[in-house]
């Protein structure tokens, strides 16, 4: 008696806080000409596409750093006492509509969810991989999970079984979280590299200050990057002035994997030279004092020097440490070339410096050849400075 008192009290609960149903998979899409970033936005249980989020699409669309992103607000139908999708099911539509988008015209994507809406994102995710759709999901930069219950929801676990299939899903032990925790885990986490049935994807919860739907234990659950933002569990998607802490963290992360031209130059009194591969390297090449290399990333990108030299007498290749570039900083690497200290006057060394992305994959390779000379100081080293930059479309976000 006392347990069905509760489930009633839930109930009526789940009514004052969902007191309209989303009965149809509804979307709303800003778009424009050049635009090569998109930005989706799932609602969660009983949400609507539009109502959940506020302001957000109002201020987003107003923003000058923001010119060149689409906005999908996605909904899709979830009510209380109607037969609707299960969450998986809800995934599975997702995953369609994601297979559907024009992939061709974006570099990169964010996904931001609400409550629920962070299960079918996560579902989606686990779906494309099982069938080895990993690397269709490359450009996705960033996850964005609003009040999410990861682990599950408690007050879901308070409700008899088969009331609705979406609160059964939501329970602490269902077999859709455990299996979704576990794939995850077993997919995205732990892994050592990405390929078609397993991909990094860089995921931000976010917890409500005054949140009493959803437990701060669940919405971290095993995600390490968590921040805390104002409002209640609906508050917290609906910002009232671009201040909002959700606003921020919103923008930030869509302007974090905007498509950004990192260009690096390369500047030397030494002789530089590109080469690829396992070029020849016994004859001298025609040298340049100057050698740019562009990339292509986010902020999100990843990028890492790695230095390593050969002398003719040492005959092996000595490598330095890793220089990482990332998260769109303006800044100078210095690195220190020259001589081997096996060297003899009138020899010389090869320094052989690779951009390597996230992925080990090398982006660009050169060569500078330091020769020797009698008149050098003693230690016989140089320094090349190599200034990182960006393309304008990040300078006005800085």
């Amino acid at each position: 008696m006392k347990s069905l008192s509760i489930s009633i009290l839930c109930l009526f609960a789940v009514f004052l806080f969902y007191f309209n149903d989303a009965s149809a998979a509804d979307r709303f899409f800003i778009e424009r000409d050049s635009s090569e970033t998109l930005a989706v936005f799932v609602h969660g249980f009983r949400g609507s596409h539009l109502r959940t989020w506020g302001n957000f699409a109002e201020y987003l669309n107003k923003e000058d750093c923001l010119k060149k992103v689409d906005f999908l607000f996605w909904g899709y139908p979830t009510r209380l006492f109607k037969k609707d999708e299960k969450i998986g099911s809800i995934g599975e539509h997702f995953k369609t509509e994601f297979d559907y988008l024009p992939k061709d015209k974006y570099k990169s994507m964010v996904l931001i969810a609400h409550s629920m809406g962070g299960l079918v994102v996560r579902s989606f995710i686990i779906q494309s991989l099982i069938d080895g759709k990993g690397e269709e999901l490359s450009k996705i930069q960033h996850i964005i999970l609003f009040g999410v219950p990861n682990d599950g929801s408690h007050i879901a676990d308070r409700f008899p079984k088969d009331l609705n299939v979406q609160i059964d899903d939501l329970k602490t032990a269902s077999r859709f979280i455990t299996d979704l925790r576990k794939n995850w885990i077993d997919r995205v986490y732990y892994i050592t590299k990405n390929d078609k049935y397993h991909r990094q994807i860089p995921v931000t919860t976010v917890v409500g200050f005054d949140d009493q739907i959803v437990t701060e234990e669940s919405a971290k659950s095993f995600f390490p990057n968590t921040e805390k933002t104002d409002g209640d569990h609906f508050t917290m998607v609906k910002p009232n002035n671009k201040n909002h802490l959700s606003y921020k963290i919103v923008k930030t992360k869509i302007i974090e994997s905007l498509p950004v031209l990192y260009t690096l130059m390369i500047r030397t009194q030494n002789s530089v030279n590109d080469i690829k591969g396992n070029q020849n390297l016994s004859k001298h090449p025609q040298s340049r004092s100057v050698v740019t290399v562009s990339l292509n990333g986010s902020c999100n990108s990843t990028f890492k020097i790695n230095a390593t030299r050969k002398s003719m007498d040492a005959g092996k290749w000595v490598e330095s440490t890793f220089v990482s570039l990332n998260k769109c900083k303006f800044t100078d690497i210095k690195l220190e070339l020259g001589r081997s200290p096996f060297m003899i006057f009138d020899d010389w060394a090869f320094d052989r410096i690779k951009i390597i992305d996230k992925e080990k994959n090398i982006v660009d390779e050169f060569g500078v050849w330091s020769i020797g000379d009698s008149r050098r100081t003693p230690d016989r080293k140089k320094t090349i400075t190599i200034p990182i930059r960006f393309d304008s479309a990040i300078e006005c976000a800085q």
